[in-house]
């Protein structure tokens, strides 16, 4: 449900407009029941209809003509942009590879019998859109949890580390396509990469660092350190462990930078 609303609020934000009428697949993610003219959309999908005033039209099964080249369209961007499969650290990398592809194509793409590239028919297209609304319309998943003793709560199915000091409270959530933002006293308090499955637990060293370093002896074996520190971070962090100072030192790097940036500049130095 996410990814879909987040895909068509960020599709309408692109066209800085919105069409009288959105041409859709027969998928459950966003039909309830029933297909093409009889479709009845879910409860989400008709909120954002009614927010960005466009209709929903839904195809028929086993219809692909009335999609047009969509899916030429999407057999094509899979040949020419994820060919060889692209290598990306986050969504948004990839997300932003995939615009600025899209982009070129329209910019040098010029169907057959039309003068105009794509770009340029989108941008006489573009004056017949409905002018988006004042505020876009909230894709995120909204619930509220409790945070465990462990600093943990859990949404969708995975856990997730929050501050330390939170324990005990009751806090809100926005599950996101990509991203889980946490809100106490209404300020984002942290934000979680979301995990590809579920039963996953995600830690953030930083959430637990007061606590560890109270007990420096055992720092090392933590759960939050172990999951959180790459093998070459952990041998680094063992070989320092000559006193508890010296690995009390190099833990409180971690809640001043992320995990990347401490092994690449370790791998800098040679070290």
């Amino acid at each position: 449900m996410e990814t879909l609303l987040e895909g068509l609020r960020r599709a309408l934000e692109f066209f800085s407009g919105t069409p009288q009428r959105v041409v859709f697949d027969n998928d459950r993610v966003a039909v309830k029941s029933g297909f093409g003219k009889n479709a009845q959309s879910q409860t989400y999908i008709t909120a954002m209809m009614a927010h960005y005033a466009f209709r929903m039209d839904y195809c028929n099964r086993e219809s692909g003509n009335e999609k047009g080249l969509v899916e030429n369209l999407v057999g094509w961007s899979r040949r020419n942009i994820l060919v060889p499969v692209p290598r990306f650290n986050t969504f948004d990398d990839l997300n932003a590879l995939i615009l600025e592809a899209c982009l070129r194509y329209g910019r040098c793409h010029r169907i057959q019998s039309r003068e105009r590239s794509v770009a340029e028919q989108f941008a006489q297209e573009r004056a017949l859109l409905t002018p988006l609304p004042k505020y876009p319309f909230g894709t995120a998943k909204t619930r509220e949890a409790r945070v465990d003793s462990f600093s943990l709560i859990r949404v969708e199915g995975s856990r997730f580390s929050v501050p330390f000091e939170l324990i005990g409270k009751v806090v809100s959530t926005k599950l996101h396509a990509t991203k889980l933002e946490v809100v106490y006293n209404k300020k984002v308090v942290c934000v979680h990469e979301r995990p590809r499955t579920n039963n996953e637990t995600v830690f953030e060293l930083a959430h637990y660092l007061e606590a560890i370093l109270r007990k420096p002896r055992s720092i090392l074996n933590a759960k939050p350190v172990r999951a959180t520190l790459s093998p070459p971070l952990m041998a680094f962090a063992r070989n320092i462990a000559n006193t508890p100072e010296d690995l009390t030192r190099f833990m409180r790097l971690f809640g001043e930078y992320d995990c990347e940036l401490i092994e690449a500049t370790l791998n800098s130095l040679g070290l």
